[in-house]
């Protein structure tokens, strides 16, 4: 039997960012937040953990990276939800219902 184990919208640290626009006009006060490590980057991505045919597996939505970590609590939950939704999606094309979906939903940050 298939089941979902859990559904969680996580926040990661982005180890890659890219944060070239920094270097643009009228930016010099950012870049000196972000060289002070006032702020850094994040992706937010959902992962559900599932178990098929007695297997555990991860299953992830796509992700949005290079998010400034000192973002508004609002942003970050649009985000979360926007990523949990895309991977509600996947599992639903998966085979999972809806309510079973919605019953293992929740969020995480770090």
């Amino acid at each position: 039997m298939n089941r979902i184990s859990s559904i969680t919208a996580k926040q990661i640290v982005d180890p890659f960012p890219d944060a070239s626009y920094l270097e643009s006009e009228g930016f010099h006060d950012r870049r000196q937040q972000y060289d002070n490590g006032d702020f850094g980057f994040i992706g937010i991505q959902a992962e559900a953990e599932i178990v098929v045919a007695g297997v555990c597996q991860t299953i992830t939505s796509g992700g949005l990276w290079g998010i400034e970590s000192d973002s508004t609590p609002d942003y970050l939950s649009e985000i979360e939800q926007e990523e949990i939704e895309q991977l509600q999606e996947i599992l639903q094309a998966l085979g999972f219902s809806q309510e079973v979906i919605s019953e293992h939903t929740k969020r995480s940050t770090p």
